[in-house]
């Protein structure tokens, strides 16, 4: 296979093939319809296994689904789908939430309610998030960071082939730190963000959101060797960018040695999506929104991966089935850097919905079927 990755959509497994913008079932029966569980209870294809994450290792493509009583099960096949072998089952939690594979080694987080006395309700309820090493050769597993809290948690924002950059929080705050995977340990770092969204991380460093005393965002960029702070995109940019004070900013992804970031008014009345390509040149705006409106209702909704010539991205569309209950349907597209700079409509649909987040059967617009 090629430069491309493996992705999980609506219960089937993808390869995404970034040099064709294609995507293919992981499945080798001929005739087969690719269809999940939820829209044939009888299916038999590879690639319908339902599992939370695939991931390729050693010439073999490996699967993780969470059984009823909190184990994680893992899977390993061969790259095309077949010859499955159920591997064993390990410590997870209520819910699976990251994961990263690093050489032979496997880590994850999982949550779930703790085993201490819970509070007066359910929402003050602690959730214990662990962190588990899994070696993949020896099938051993590790818990490396344990951590009781109620709402806060572990979260992996990215990282280096050295290290990984996660966040950890109390009830009060929430801290950084650096994982470094050959010791195993971590070391906290002196930066103020919000904890939750991802980190851009390069060679020396990482970009991420900064938040100011008096809640105004901006991007800044840790350096790990010399342990320096900088300003990358400033407040006073990103408000001449809306027009407007109050602002919500999330990085979405890399673009070469720049960053693809999203600034939003609290109201939504003033929204955008922008390209830094480095400290020397201006934001601009990206008119991904306008380019995907492919009918009435489907809105752009988020970057999923950069490759040397093009992004991945996605785009949803939201139906109220009943009064306070939404149901989401997602398309996954691609578009090549170029065009994407010159603000051409030159985007292709690489995975089409079949099934919304609620498990609905979908037509090619996106139209929950009755």
């Amino acid at each position: 296979m090629g430069s491309g990755e493996f992705m999980v959509v609506d219960g089937i497994s993808y390869y995404v093939d970034y040099e064709n913008a294609s995507a293919v079932p992981v499945c080798n029966k001929p005739d087969c319809r690719h269809l999940s569980p939820r829209l044939d209870r009888g299916s038999t294809c590879n690639a319908a296994m339902e599992y939370e994450a695939i991931f390729p290792y050693s010439g073999h493509l490996y699967g993780i689904k969470l059984e009823s009583k909190g184990e994680m099960e893992v899977f390993a096949s061969d790259l095309d789908g077949g010859n499955k072998e159920r591997l064993g089952e390990f410590p997870a939690g209520s819910v699976l939430q990251d994961f990263l594979l690093v050489q032979s080694k496997l880590y994850y987080t999982t949550f779930g309610l703790s085993s201490e006395v819970p509070k007066e309700s359910d929402s003050d309820m602690e959730l214990t998030w662990d962190l588990y090493t899994l070696d993949l050769d020896t099938l051993d597993t590790e818990k490396i960071i344990s951590h009781t809290d109620i709402g806060h948690g572990i979260y992996l924002l990215g990282g280096t082939e050295e290290y990984q950059i996660y966040s950890m929080g109390d009830e009060s705050s929430m801290a950084f730190y650096s994982l470094e995977y050959s010791t195993a340990q971590s070391e906290k770092i002196p930066i103020n963000g919000t904890g939750y969204q991802q980190v851009i991380p390069r060679k020396d460093g990482f970009y991420y959101v900064h938040i100011s005393d008096n809640d105004a965002c901006s991007i800044h960029y840790f350096d790990m060797d010399k342990k320096e702070d900088r300003v990358y995109v400033s407040e006073e940019e990103i408000i001449d960018l809306l027009g407007d004070d109050v602002v919500t900013v999330n990085l979405q992804t890399s673009f070469g040695d720049g960053v693809i970031f999203g600034a939003y008014t609290m109201d939504q009345t003033q929204k955008g999506v922008f390209l830094k390509e480095n400290e020397d040149t201006p934001s601009v705006r990206l008119e991904l929104p306008d380019q995907m409106e492919k009918e009435e209702g489907i809105q752009f909704n988020g970057f999923s991966s950069e490759t040397e010539n093009g992004m991945f991205f996605r785009y949803v569309k939201q139906t109220e089935i009943e009064k306070d209950v939404t149901d989401t349907v997602t398309w996954y597209a691609y578009e090549d850097k170029q065009a994407l700079l010159n603000r051409t409509d030159d985007i292709k649909i690489v995975i089409e919905p079949k099934v919304s987040s609620m498990s609905n059967p979908v037509d090619s617009g996106g139209n929950i079927l009755n």
